[in-house]
């Protein structure tokens, strides 16, 4: 419950918010990085949708929802490596490592 909120952070090349709810539903928007993208907001957005679990220090993410369809219906899981009051790093299963943090 305590990773309920609003985050953001950099995976790969790609910057992502999401948005974890307490109904174990959640919301992430990726967008390229690029100087026009990070300043004005603008670039391409993809929005993803599902429900997230987490069973021990690691966390699943069930995708029901996006508009890029490779990854619909799929489920990516990563090891939560940190986790304090405004800080989540997560390590995918291939071994990236992406430090999110809280916003308000």
């Amino acid at each position: 419950a305590k990773i309920v909120g609003d985050w953001q952070g950099t995976v790969g090349d790609m910057k992502e918010t999401i948005s974890f709810n307490a109904d174990g539903k959640f919301v992430s928007q990726v967008r390229p990085r690029g100087f026009i993208s990070n300043t004005l907001g603008q670039g391409i957005t993809g929005t993803i949708r599902g429900t997230w679990t987490i069973e021990g220090n690691v966390i699943s993410l069930n995708i029901d929802s996006a508009e890029n369809e490779n990854v619909l219906n799929k489920t990516t899981t990563s090891t939560i490596n940190m986790f304090k009051q405004n800080e989540l790093v997560l390590r995918s299963s291939s071994g990236e490592t992406s430090t999110f943090v809280r916003t308000i």
